[in-house]
């Protein structure tokens, strides 16, 4: 070939090749509705034809996507997102928009708009109306099988539907994890969602998350409106949370309908089952139902464990604090006999279990260890300022129930300021109390009553002398509960009170302030001061309230000194002071000020900005100024 003929061979090369790298552009591109995929520029999504194809390429799963309208899915065959081993990693922001007719079908483990999200993953601000994910695997949830890796999902409203799993579990480590939103999490934020679906599933089933196993799991500011069953490890918002580290799990200001919440053992208002968690802040008006039955294909059975909060709280320390259920918490015989059962939890083993500032009102039904707070103790429970009106059904020939503990087989019992009216039968059971305890260990309580008048003033306690004693001290009629002046050391005082009673509100006993959920904080950060470090390099933003560790990206700050605009080349985040590092060293600056921009509302990179723990956004502000503490 002449040196001609091989110039023209490769130019031909070389054109075919910047050919195809302009097809393979323009198909990129044409794929959605616009944008670049970036976070200042997310592709945008206008068809549900631009949602399936976020996983066309590997490259795609790393992106922004932004949803430009509503969007209609109806006859769709929609398969998990994902591309090979390559799964979810960037953002997709609803615009407080809607996609309707989603219906997902899977044969496979990892069910749900995407298979997995994995580190970085966002999913938020969407609307879904009547969704329905069906799956005969594991990991089933409707915006995710699972996760791993830290991952964002707020702000997301489904209106009906359902998630389904018909795996059939042969034994109880063989789970088929079914939840609302998330099958099996990892470390996550999830937070701002409301859903009306029901849940459906064997072992681990949750009405937001079935299972976690990571530390770093936070939930808050969600609303469960729709029917939880399943068989084992059932809970409204989570129903399996198992890891060494405290507080591995933070469920915060949840709320559970008036909706039933039903499956064998381990079944709860708020969790199934739980290891080192802390509930805040939330409430469940749930019918709880369990049934003491067989779990394991060779013959192994095991007892009810159903509570208003949790069936069961397991190891380390657990916290029940401002949180309250109205709501019948029911366990009939299966094969076992229904055991274990309470107002708020059912078995609290191997665990210091901290209740404060809580209640119970309504039926609590089982065979044996019934109890208006907890069921069964095995270890450590503290209970303060808390309050059971749970009537109480025992089954048992020889019932041993508590309008606190229905059975405290070992460990320390603690109650201050708290108290019980609620009813007990059969009426003629000797071990009827408002604690009933049978071993080794100690039982101490403080400012603690009931009300004689309606549970009878012989059934205090089957040991004497304990809360009061038979007729003692704890021991007040109808009417004397019904008046302030019992309850001496009870905070009563007028707009800091734990406390409050009036003629009205809960049937006239005293009962807890705020008596429901606190309310949800939306209120803003604000900038209250800033300084100029004596390094010359630092400036801190200091704000009236602790800033989320994602914050905004160095870009949106300017730093300006005597007119000069200088751009931050860092940000760190501690408590409520945002750092921001210098490019230069400012030497004796006289005017100094900050500015900020916040991203656009809904907008992809809405999770980039100043925010404070609940997740609402600072707002922009301009030359702020700034104290000039450096030495220099």
């Amino acid at each position: 070939m002449t040196a001609e003929r091989r110039f023209l061979a490769r130019l031909l090369v070389c054109m075919g090749v910047v050919a195809a790298t302009i097809v393979s552009a323009t198909s990129t591109a044409s794929a959605f509705a616009g944008g670049t995929g970036t976070s200042g520029d997310p592709y945008q999504i206008s068809t549900c034809a631009h949602l399936l194809e976020i996983d066309d390429t590997t490259g795609n799963l790393s992106k922004s996507y932004l949803l430009t309208g509503n969007i209609d899915c109806t006859g769709t065959a929609w398969t998990p997102l994902k591309n090979g081993s390559t799964y979810f990693t960037g953002t997709l922001s609803g615009g407080s928009r809607t996609v309707s007719g989603l219906s997902i079908t899977c044969a496979a483990n990892d069910c749900g708009m995407f298979a997995q999200l994995r580190t970085g993953a966002v999913v938020q601000n969407l609307t879904i109306a009547s969704p329905t994910v069906s799956s005969s695997h594991k990991n089933v949830g409707l915006i995710a099988g699972s996760s791993s890796g830290a991952v964002t999902i707020r702000n997301i409203t489904v209106t009906g539907g359902s998630v389904t799993s018909t795996y059939v579990s042969t034994t109880p480590s063989d789970k088929n994890t079914v939840g609302g939103i998330v099958g099996s999490a990892g470390v996550a934020d999830i937070s701002n969602i409301t859903s009306s679906m029901s849940v459906t599933g064997g072992n681990e089933v949750g009405g937001i998350v079935a299972s976690g196993l990571t530390a770093g799991l936070n939930i808050s500011d969600v609303t469960v409106n729709g029917n939880v069953t399943g068989e084992s490890w059932v809970g409204g918002v989570v129903g399996n949370y198992y890891n060494a580290a405290a507080y591995g799990l933070v469920i915060t200001r949840a709320q559970v309908g008036t909706v039933s919440v039903s499956g064998l053992q381990n079944v709860g208002g708020f969790l199934g089952y739980g290891w080192n968690i802390k509930i805040d802040s939330s409430t469940s008006r749930a019918d709880v139902n369990g049934v003491g039955t067989l779990i394991d294909s060779s013959g192994v059975g095991d007892k009810a464990y159903v509570g208003g909060f949790a069936g069961q709280i397991s190891g380390g320390d657990s916290t029940f604090v401002d949180s309250w259920a109205i709501g019948n918490v029911t366990a009939t015989d299966g094969n076992q006999p229904a055991d274990s059962v309470g107002g708020m939890i059912g078995w609290a083993r191997l665990t210091n279990l901290y209740i404060t500032r809580s209640s119970h009102v309504g039926n609590v039904s089982g065979a044996n260890y019934v109890g208006g707070m907890v069921g069964r103790q095995s270890l450590a429970v503290y209970v303060t300022d808390s309050y059971s009106r749970s009537n109480i059904t025992s089954t048992a020939a020889s019932p041993q129930v508590g309008g606190f503990v229905g059975i405290k087989s070992s460990g320390t019992l603690g109650i201050t300021r708290s108290y019980y009216a609620g009813t007990q039968s059969p009426a003629a059971a000797s071990r009827h109390g408002i604690v009933y305890s049978n071993s080794s260990g100690t039982v101490s309580c403080t400012g603690v009553y009931f009300d004689s008048t309606v549970l009878g003033s012989t059934k205090t306690s089957s040991t004497t002398g304990v809360c009061g004693g038979n007729g003692g001290t704890a021991s007040k009629t109808t009417a004397e509960m019904k008046s302030q002046a019992t309850f001496s050391g009870y905070d009563f005082t007028p707009g800091t009170a734990v406390w409050t009673i009036d003629s009205v509100t809960n049937s006239g006993y005293p009962y807890l302030d705020p008596t429901g959920v606190t309310p949800p904080d939306t209120t803003a950060p604000t900038l209250t001061s800033g300084s100029l470090l004596a390094n010359g390099s630092t400036v801190r933003l200091v704000f009236n309230e602790a800033i989320h560790a994602t914050t905004a990206p160095a870009s949106a700050f300017t730093v300006t000194a005597s007119a000069v605009n200088h751009t931050p080349t860092a940000v760190a985040v501690s408590g409520s002071n945002i750092d921001l590092t210098l490019p230069v060293t400012l030497e004796g600056t006289a005017t100094l000020t900050v500015s900020y921009v916040a991203p656009a509302s809904n907008s992809a990179t809405s999770n980039a900005a100043v925010q404070d723990l609940a997740g609402n956004d600072a707002a922009s502000f301009s030359n702020r100024s700034v104290t000039n503490n450096s030495t220099a």
